[in-house]
């Protein structure tokens, strides 16, 4: 068998050159080097590197392989925003007001859905608690009577 004039190329990554039809070929042990994020985000540059990975791909068809990466960079994202950027959950009275505020509504609008003046005023003042099972019964209350 003739040999061909290539050589391997020297990467110390890469496993010694095979024959294969003729031609002399290096087969790596790894990936080739993309743009491409495959691994666990652990700082805030990879967090940064994989949004902007997602912002370039964010459009790929499902099942081709950068449609597969955008799924598994959500998934990423997603972890790493939950580990080092959670959101953590609404004051219930803040988001009462918040409701209020969206809906065009004030204080005393409450008084014939959940109580009298007084206990609406104690509720939204913090001198009455409110448990999250009445907080959620507020809330409901308040988008049901729009």
């Amino acid at each position: 068998m003739k040999k061909s004039g290539l050589k391997p190329v020297g990467i110390p990554f890469l496993v010694p050159p095979v024959q294969r039809h003729g031609v002399r070929r290096a087969i790596s042990n790894k990936m080739p080097k993309t743009t491409s994020m495959n691994h666990v985000l652990r700082t805030e540059k990879d967090y940064n590197d994989a949004l902007l990975r997602i912002d370039q791909i964010f459009d790929a068809a499902p099942g081709t392989p950068e449609g597969d990466e955008v799924e598994l960079l959500v998934v990423l994202i997603k972890d790493y925003e939950n580990k080092y950027h959670p959101v953590l959950p609404p004051d219930p009275i803040e988001a009462i007001k918040l409701t209020l505020d969206e809906r065009g509504m004030k204080a005393k609008d409450l008084v014939g859905l959940i109580g009298s003046k007084g206990y609406v005023s104690q509720i939204l003042n913090r001198k009455k608690t409110t448990n999250c099972g009445n907080n959620a019964d507020i809330e409901s209350t308040i988008r049901n009577s729009c």
